[in-house]
């Protein structure tokens, strides 16, 4: 090899080489590779011997001068530790110890993607085509006095003591590398120890990137660039988690075994049955059929669906079932992705009572409060009850929501963000994949231009890594192809009776005001009902709200205008009445629409895609107790306060509305025994419509640092930002320590956890509905200093309504309101008296 200008000899430091402060870098390596071997060994990944090193090599930079006076800075024991680094660079902060560690990697493996998950570990995956730039364009030798070169960096870094160490350990995973290694420093005094022996010349380093990293962006083959996608994306996974795992506790990795109790979970379904409807013998007809059905349906791990009607208890159905395919495939754990956090909640309560240890994970599962509880039934949560402080373990749990217990009940958004993230805390959770068994409740809810591309990558995850998902709703979408997939359902079930019929009404009252339904309820006796009328926009539900009430209805409010702890209260009200036999009569968005145990006699829905009718169709006569048939009332409403009237449905995809009114053009009638071959038809027309996402081809062609985000805006093309609901002056506080903590680990964990908190009593609106208020109140001060409503931080995103600000801005049971309903809304209050 080509010898490089200014590789002068090496010189063991015997001296304390620090990852973080007081941590020796080798015990930091060390110990990452060790719980690396450990996820690899637990979840069955394959994980090459380059990747391996990359793991173990991953913070070499930090040996860095630079890196080592600017740990030293900030270390407790920097006056009293007699190893502490003494050099003398000028320039400690903003030294980035990645990038040199990964074109070690680079030199030592030639292997581009374990050097690219180096470079990217504290930011976030790139495209292939941005990273092959980042290789070739990186001045390498240049000028000896450029601090940026290559070579320049990296002949800096020092051999150490504790280096010994690490050549020993690398020779357990790469024999070579590590006796080379070894070698080189024991014999430090030969003058040919150095780092830089491991770098080629400039010609050979431009041939070598380019040669490696051409085949890389220009291969087309789907086949390869989607396994190499898949190959990334755990080796990253395995090396963030090993990495913060280590830094954030310090201490041994163990995830809990999945234990299957099938005495438990058939005492929970006997205890269904003693206290079931007339309706419960069917339901566990049904539960038993497809349990025996999936036995022998279920051979190896693959995509199932189990498509069955609302209300025959699928999360019980879906639960044994992927009870058993664990224990008859091995599986790593369970793992159940639902819509919403208030039917995870739901759920999570239902897995406690099956299996032994829980993680119900989800933005509003953990607190910021100081210690860990776990619930009677099971459930582990990251929050506070016991008043004991938290492990450092919890902690990470909580910061990362890493999924560490054996059975996980989260978010679809959550399961997305694992799945295509490019953000390297984003993408911790997907080695968990490997080998479990994932349950995907009501995926039609993931939107139709997506479901291609993502059938195509659960298609691939489970036939590389032997993961088993389950798709499971009433309402079942093409996601994956019928020949990619089996259904676990032996019959297409029906429940006994016919609970709903739809009528659609677009066609004899097209453009329907809130006037106009107000009219309509009253004409159809809808005032006395129980009724639940579900909305686009959430100031639509608003208006029909201020509607209702001047009607002289005293109907309840659900929307996202609600803060979700707010929200959580108004459906224990909407329980106990309904369990009481009292009428109710809710206005509210698609926030009940999936998943949410509510019944109504009738169920008024505004025009959206046919499943997310159908759907809503579910809260309708829903436990099929009353006597006669409920009736979903679709109608096409607009918006006619405006200067130009606009449907309140334009919030849709216009592709799913068209493909909708075909559709309800052909059926403008039909009931719930029907539902199924109408939305058969519904979906084979969308899915011959519909533009579909690049999800798929950006897998296929390395795009990986592109992503869309699960859930998009209401109101798109206008921002919303978070505004804080402080009701006695608690949230506030908590809001402002979150914004005046420091930076180190501790306070930023503090931070996040405060964030958490507030997200409980935080709600999203849009940006010119605050300013229009705080124009309106800009001079109202509820003490010396503070306004009724005020921007917290200086990018304008978060906002706080002080506690004399409610019952203006935002009221109890009610959400916020905007300025240009509030009079109409104080009218209405004035006139009920």
């Amino acid at each position: 090899m080509k010898k490089l200008p200014g590789s002068d000899p090496g010189e063991i430091n015997n001296i304390m080489i620090c990852s973080h402060p007081g941590k020796p870098l080798e015990r930091h390596l060390i110990t990452t590779l060790d719980i690396a071997l450990q996820i690899k060994e637990n979840f069955g990944i394959e994980l090459s011997p380059t990747v391996l090193v990359a793991i173990c090599f991953h913070d070499l930079g930090k040996a860095h001068p630079k890196f080592q006076l600017k740990l030293c800075k900030v270390c407790p024991q920097r006056k009293e530790c007699s190893k502490r680094f003494k050099g003398t660079e000028s320039r400690t902060s903003n030294f980035g110890h990645a990038e040199p560690s990964a074109v070690l990697v680079f030199a030592m493996t030639r292997d581009p993607i374990a050097a690219e998950i180096v470079r990217r570990h504290h930011t976030e995956l790139e495209n292939l085509s941005s990273a092959s730039k980042f290789w070739s364009e990186k001045e390498y030798i240049g000028d000896p006095s450029s601090e940026d070169a290559v070579v320049n960096v990296i002949k800096k870094i020092p051999f150490w003591t504790g280096l010994l160490d690490v050549a020993r350990k690398i020779k357990t995973i790469h024999g070579d590398l590590g006796h080379s290694l070894e070698h080189m420093v024991c014999d430090v005094e030969s003058n040919h120890a150095h780092w830089l022996r491991y770098l080629p010349g400039q010609e050979e380093w431009d041939d070598l990137v380019f040669d490696i990293w051409q085949d890389l962006v220009y291969d087309n083959d789907e086949k390869n660039m989607s396994l190499l996608w898949l190959k990334t994306r755990q080796a990253y996974s395995v090396l963030i988690t090993s990495d913060r795992w280590e830094a954030s506790t310090g201490s041994n990795f163990t995830v809990g075994r999945l234990v299957i109790d099938h005495e438990k979970i058939s005492n929970y379904a006997n205890s269904l049955k003693n206290t079931a409807s007339k309706f419960g013998p069917w339901r566990e007809s049904v539960r038993k059929s497809v349990v025996e059905n999936a036995r022998n349906v279920i051979s190896e791990p693959g995509v199932y669906t189990i498509t069955l009607p609302t209300g025959t208890g699928k999360t019980l159905i879906g639960l044994t079932v992927a009870a058993e395919a664990a224990e008859k495939f091995h599986a790593t754990g369970i793992v159940y992705c639902l819509p919403y956090i208030s039917i995870v909640e739901q759920n999570a309560d239902v897995a406690a009572r099956l299996f032994d240890r829980v993680q119900e994970d989800h933005s509003l599962a953990y607190d910021a409060s100081p210690g860990p509880a776990s619930s009677s039934s099971g459930r582990t949560e990251v929050t506070q009850n016991d008043g004991r402080e938290s492990t450092p373990e919890e902690r990470f749990m909580a910061f990362y929501r890493y999924w560490r217990s054996p059975v996980v009940v989260t978010t679809l958004a959550k399961m997305w963000e694992v799945l295509f993230s490019p953000k390297a805390n984003d993408t911790m959770s997907f080695h968990r994949l490997s080998r479990a068994v994932v349950i995907l409740d009501e995926p039609q809810t993931i939107p139709a231009r997506y479901w291609d591309g993502f059938g195509k990558t659960l298609s691939l995850i489970s036939r590389e890594t032997g993961t088993t998902f389950i798709l499971m709703t009433a309402t079942q979408p093409e996601i994956v192809e019928k020949s990619s997939r089996a259904e676990l359902a032996r019959e297409r079930y029906a429940f006994p009776k016919n609970r709903y019929r739809v009528e659609w009404l677009g066609q004899a009252r097209p453009k329907m005001t809130l006037t106009d339904l107000k009219a309509f309820i009253e004409e159809e006796g809808l005032k006395d009902q129980d009724v639940a009328a579900v909305m686009n926009t959430k100031e639509c539900a608003l208006r029909l709200y201020c509607h209702m009430k001047s009607a002289g209805v005293e109907p309840f409010l659900l929307s996202r205008w609600l803060t979700p702890r707010d929200r959580r209260d108004v459906m224990r009200k909407l329980h106990s009445m309904e369990k009481e036999g009292k009428r109710r009569w809710l206005a509210a968005t698609q926030v009940i629409e999936a998943g949410v145990d509510l019944d109504f006699r009738v169920v008024i829905r505004d025009l959206g895609p046919l499943d997310s009718i159908v759907q809503v169709a579910g809260r309708c006569n829903r436990h099929g107790e009353r006597e006669d048939e409920g009736r979903v009332i679709v109608v096409d409403m607009v918006d006619d306060s405006r200067e130009r009237i606009r449907r309140y449905s334009s919030v849709y995809d216009p592709v799913l509305l068209n493909q909708t009114k075909q559709v309800l053009s052909e059926y403008p009638v039909f009931d719930e025994s029907e539902a199924s071959s109408v939305i058969s038809r519904y979906y084979r027309l969308v899915r011959g419509a519909i533009e579909r996402s690049p999800l798929w081809d950006q897998i296929c062609k390395g795009d990986w640092g592109e992503y869309e985000r699960l859930i998009e805006e209401e109101q798109r093309g206008i921002p919303e930002v978070t505004l804080i609901v402080d009701k006695d002056g608690t949230v506030g506080r908590l809001a402002m320590e979150a914004f005046t903590n420091g930076k180190n680990f501790e306070d930023i964990e503090r931070r996040d956890a405060l964030f958490r908190s507030i997200s409980q009593h935080s709600i999203e609106v849009r940006k010119d509905y605050l300013e229009a208020w705080l124009s309106s109140t800009g001079s109202y001060f509820i003490d010396e200093d503070r306004p009724a409503l005020e921007c917290i931080n200086d990018e304008g995103t978060m906002w706080l309504l002080n506690p004399k600000g409610l019952g203006t801005i935002y009221r109890e049971g009610i959400g916020f309101i905007p300025l240009n309903i509030a009079s109409e809304f104080e009218d209405v209050l004035k006139q009920s008296g």
